[in-house]
Formats: structure tokens, sequence, C-alpha cells
């Protein structure tokens, strides 16, 4: 549901509940005991965090002189770790990306192999990691539905050759439709020059029949296919 909501539809109106969450938040991190956790977790779980997480971030940004980012942390680890919701792992997550460090690495990949975490693991991911772009594609490599879609979309930036060549032979493929990526993976993964090669391998030319295939279903990157089919000659081994 997070992915469609992300792709499909537009933030509603978080005011509220960005307030109630960050009151409840400073108040656990002035005083830790159960009563203010169990005040902040019963919040945080009543509804998608999707909807207003940005916001909360934005506004724990403003007013960071006035707490200790380390007590952060731990409740970013606690909610992680040992939250038993989903909506309260995320919490835990976004709040690793906010405020965590490279220590936090292994629990932001082993999470982030389920996809109903992939993304804030992989915003976290990119935050906390000393190479982001390696760190991300390792974990891409691992999910195949709305979190390869996630994740491949933080790449497109990448020069990485690697990548580049990954994203043309499988990278775009996955298990929600093939052109949510299609498009993406051409530009990043540069496929007219990759066509324009002398010799053009089985899973180059298999992926870009596969891109293009994607391209021409979504009907929004007409004229890029075009481009392709009608300038790129291609020789194969």
């Amino acid at each position: 549901m997070d992915g469609v909501l992300g792709h499909h539809f537009g933030n509603s109106d978080s005011t509220q509940q960005v307030f109630e969450i960050g009151e409840a938040l400073r108040s656990l991190l002035q005083r830790a005991n159960n009563r203010n956790l169990k005040n902040l977790y019963e919040r945080v779980v009543r509804d998608s965090i999707l909807s207003y997480i940005d916001s909360l971030l934005k506004e724990l940004n403003k007013s960071m002189v006035s707490f200790d980012p380390v007590r952060l942390v731990e409740i970013g680890r606690y909610f992680a770790t040992r939250a038993g919701h989903r909506e309260a792992v995320k919490f835990g997550l976004a709040l690793l990306g906010f405020a965590g460090t490279s220590d936090d690495l292994g629990v932001l990949n082993v999470l982030g192999r389920n996809e109903e975490f992939t993304l804030y693991s992989a915003v976290a991911i990119a935050r906390v990691a000393a190479d982001p772009e390696q760190a991300l594609w390792n974990l891409a490599r691992d999910v195949h539905g709305w979190g390869r879609i996630q994740i491949v979309e933080r790449l497109k930036q990448t020069k990485n050759p690697e990548i580049q060549a990954w994203m043309l032979r499988e990278g775009f493929h996955n298990e929600i439709m093939d052109e949510y990526l299609a498009c993406i993976c051409a530009r990043a993964g540069r496929l007219h020059e990759a066509l324009r090669k002398q010799f053009v391998d089985d899973a180059l030319l298999d992926g870009a029949a596969g891109i293009i295939r994607a391209l021409i279903s979504g009907g929004q990157q007409k004229e890029l296919t075009i481009m392709f089919m009608e300038q790129t000659p291609v020789k194969t081994t």
C-alpha cells in the first residue's frame, strides 16, 4: 500500500498527526518511562506513517538543539527491532535514517529485505552508508516488488558502470510493473550508448527488448523508444 500511495496519491493534511507524535516523542526523550513510551507507540501505530513522516522529520530537524540525538537513535533502534506492529517498525527506521550511524547498517539491511520496510531502510541506508550507491544496489538485488522500484528510483543518477549494466539487463524488472522502471533504467544505464557498441551480449539484448516493450506499453516514452529502434544498429554475438 505504501508503494501505491506513494506513487499515485498526494500526502494528506497531517498537521495534527505531526504535532501529536512530535509532542509524544519529545516527552519520551525528556523522560524515558513506560507511560511515555506507550503514549508514543499508540499514536504511531494508529495510522500509516507515510502521510506524515517527512513533515515530522522536518520538524525534528528544526528542533535538534532541544534534544539529545543519542537518545533519539536509541528510540529508533528500539522501535525498529522490538516493535510488534509494522508502522512502529517503519517509524523506528525513519528515526535511524534521521539520526542513525553506520552501526545500524546491519539492521537496516535485514529489515530492508522485507519489502514492507524497504523504502524506509533505503532512505536510512542512503544517509548512513559510506558508499550509499553500492549499499542500495546490494539491497535492490534482494527485493523484487515495490522495494526494487523504490530503490532503483534512488539510483537514477548513478554513474557506476556495474550498476548501469545491471539496470539494463535486469534492474528494470520487477513484480509490480516493469513500466515503473523502464525509462529510469534506460536513461541511467545509457541504453542508447550500450546498443551502439560493436557487440551486444544476449543479456543486454533481452533486457533492451524488455525495456522497450515496457516503454511502449506505458505509453509515456514513445519518442525515446522510437529513437532506440530507429537510430541504434544492433550487432549480436
